[in-house]
């Protein structure tokens, strides 16, 4: 994941952790914090000011395409895998 100065065309920094697509990502309307769900089965949540991943929630063998977001206060952060379908 790539943080994207547009202010001057530049990486700020990149966020490395993923071992396969991001799919998902949601950042918080009240904080620094993101999160983010990707094809290698994991959903990883980070902090603007911080370099590493903070924590990782692992949906083995689902197969399915994950998902991450928010609420609107950013007190909840939702995560979940696709159906079936």
């Amino acid at each position: 994941i790539r943080y994207h100065s547009l202010h001057d065309n530049t990486y700020l920094r990149f966020f490395t952790g993923h071992t396969a697509p991001v799919l998902s990502l949601s950042v918080s309307p009240k904080d620094d914090v993101f999160a983010s769900a990707a094809a290698d089965e994991t959903m990883r949540t980070w902090d603007l000011r911080v370099p590493g991943c903070l924590g990782v929630l692992r949906f083995p063998g689902s197969g399915r395409r994950p998902a991450v977001s928010f609420d609107p206060e950013g007190l909840v952060l939702a995560a979940g895998v696709g159906g079936n379908q």
